[in-house]
């Protein structure tokens, strides 16, 4: 399992980053001293996406895209795990 970093300036605390190494040695993702670097915006999501070779995956994915952003939405930009759990 790998994590993926949600790019938020607080969370990149030397403690936030200590916890991530020891639950995830190597397998996180994220910005500055990540094991696995990504930055915001970047032109390799494309090219991830790109690599797609089943169509269908892409149209899970782009499903499930819009409906975590309806979950947002709905939830006022809040938490909405509790949803996600639940369907």
């Amino acid at each position: 399992m790998y994590f993926m970093h949600d790019g938020a300036p607080p969370h990149f605390a030397r403690i936030v980053r200590e916890y991530l190494n020891e639950q995830f040695p190597g397998r996180w993702i994220g910005i500055n001293d990540a094991p696995i670097s990504w930055p915001p915006r970047s032109p390799d999501l494309i090219l991830a996406i790109s690599s797609f070779e089943n169509e269908e995956t892409l149209r899970r994915l782009h499903f499930n895209f819009l409906r975590m952003i309806d979950f947002y939405i709905n939830e006022n930009g809040g938490h909405f795990e509790h949803l996600i759990k639940s369907q």
